[in-house]
């Protein structure tokens, strides 16, 4: 093996090496080591530069899921709201016509009781996945 001694100022380098013992007939049956090495330096730089790359595609696979998330929350959301914004709508019609039923005005508003509190449930719902601690089976 030959060894050539660093210069001084030289940074540590990182270098792969394999290293056989082969049997020569030639030799005389004689052992001798026979080897490579390569600069690890440029192996280093290509896994730093493919761990990158997983790192960024699954930042994108974490962007998708949260677009998917949102359009399913929005979806979910939207009947509720819907329902509490046409019944409160009613009710202005109601008391702007001067004919009140109170048995369906008091009805009406338990709808949007109701309403409300499923949109509320929905939001829980949410907030309780994704909050950190047990896994919900």
């Amino acid at each position: 093996m030959i060894c050539r001694p660093l210069p001084v100022m030289a940074l540590p380098r990182l270098f792969y090496v394999r290293v056989s013992l082969v049997v020569d007939a030639a030799l005389g049956g004689l052992p001798k080591m026979v080897g490579a090495y390569s600069d690890g330096a440029e192996m280093k730089g290509d896994q730093l530069e493919n761990e990158g790359q997983a790192q960024q595609i699954a930042h994108l696979g974490r962007l998708a899921l949260m677009g998917e998330m949102a359009a399913s929350l929005a979806h979910e959301l939207n009947q509720p709201l819907t329902a509490i914004v046409t019944n409160a709508g009613a009710g202005q019609r109601f008391l702007d016509n001067g004919v009140l039923d109170l048995k369906e005005f008091h009805e009406l508003l338990r709808d949007i009781v109701a309403d409300a509190e499923r949109a509320g449930k929905i939001i829980r719902g949410i907030r309780k996945m994704v909050r950190k601690g047990e896994t919900i089976k």
